[in-house]
Order: structure tokens, then C-alpha cells, then sequence
């Protein structure tokens, strides 16, 4: 069970009780406070630095903090993102940095695979996973698959040969 107080000065503390009942005083420290801050860190978000390097900024012990601060603002973060992407784009000049010309380019390839899939004679396996590949593309530039994760295993079997002498062989 957590308790939270504040002391004479004014700064929160909060700890667990002790095993003789007393509450062990820790700092509990905010993320951010005000709003010039709270903005720095959806930018750092935004930008891609590391949950556990932003904690680490803020003396925190603990990202959970961060992780929490980024379910919360998950919207005003993604916007920023996208904010940030145009702002890249124009500045380039490049198409390709923009999103939305990137897909846009995608949808038309996908199109004009869908009219050769449907002009072809027979089945066209080719052309299928070609736009496939596509729309995988496409889901991929707008955010819309989960994070790829690997799973690595390793399995170590043992055998046994009863009757048969291995140094024999």
C-alpha cells in the first residue's frame, strides 16, 4: 500500500510502510510539470529518443512513468510526429519525404497491378504477390501494423541408444 504526503517544505514524498509500520520517505519526482515541458517531452517522443533515456534526463528510476505519460498523450505525440515529417519534407524539397505522396504513389502501383491481375489470361501468382507486397507497403507507411517482434527458441535434444556400444562403432 502506497501513501503519499507532503513534508514541511512542500515536496511530495511518497514510500511504502515498513515492516514496523513507519512510511520509508522517498522523492517522488513528476515527469513534467509545466506545459513548456510536457511539450518537450512529446517532442523527444515524437522524435523517437528511447523511453528509458528521457527517464534517465528526469531522474527517474523507474520509465514506467514515461511509458504512462506516452499512453496518455499518444495523440498529441502522433500529431507532432506527423508535424515533424512535413516539416522534413519541405524542407528537402523531396517528394518521397512526404508521406502522403509516398502512399499516393503506392495506391497508384497497387491499381495498376489490380488492372493487370484482371487483363491477364490466367492465374498471374506474380502479379498477386507483387500487390501484396504493395499493400503490405502501404499499411506499413501509415502505421498500421504491430510492432515485429522475434521469438527465438532453441530446443536441445538428448539421445539415447540402449544396446549399442558408440565407441564400437
Amino acid at each position: 500500500m502506497r501513501q503519499q504526503r507532503s513534508d514541511p517544505s512542500g515536496t511530495t514524498v511518497s514510500g511504502r510502510p515498513s515492516r514496523a509500520g513507519q512510511v520509508v520517505a522517498r522523492p517522488y519526482r513528476k515527469l513534467a510539470g509545466s506545459p513548456e515541458q510536457v511539450e518537450a517531452v512529446i517532442r523527444r517522443l515524437a522524435d523517437g529518443d528511447k523511453i528509458v533515456d528521457i527517464a534517465k534526463d528526469y531522474g527517474l528510476a523507474d520509465h514506467s512513468q514515461v511509458s504512462r505519460f506516452r499512453a496518455r498523450h499518444l495523440a498529441r505525440i502522433n500529431a507532432v510526429r506527423a508535424e515533424l515529417e512535413q516539416e522534413a519534407a519541405d524542407r528537402t524539397g523531396l517528394w518521397v519525404a512526404d508521406k502522403v505522396k509516398r502512399v499516393a504513389v503506392l495506391q497508384d502501383q497497387a491499381e495498376r497491378i489490380l488492372a493487370q491481375i484482371e487483363d491477364a489470361d490466367g492465374p498471374a501468382p506474380e502479379l498477386e504477390r507483387t500487390l501484396t507486397a504493395t499493400l503490405h507497403e502501404v499499411a506499413e507507411q501509415l502505421g498500421q501494423l504491430p510492432a515485429r517482434t522475434v521469438v527465438a527458441a532453441t530446443t536441445v535434444v538428448n539421445y539415447t541408444f540402449h544396446g549399442v556400444e558408440l565407441d564400437k562403432l
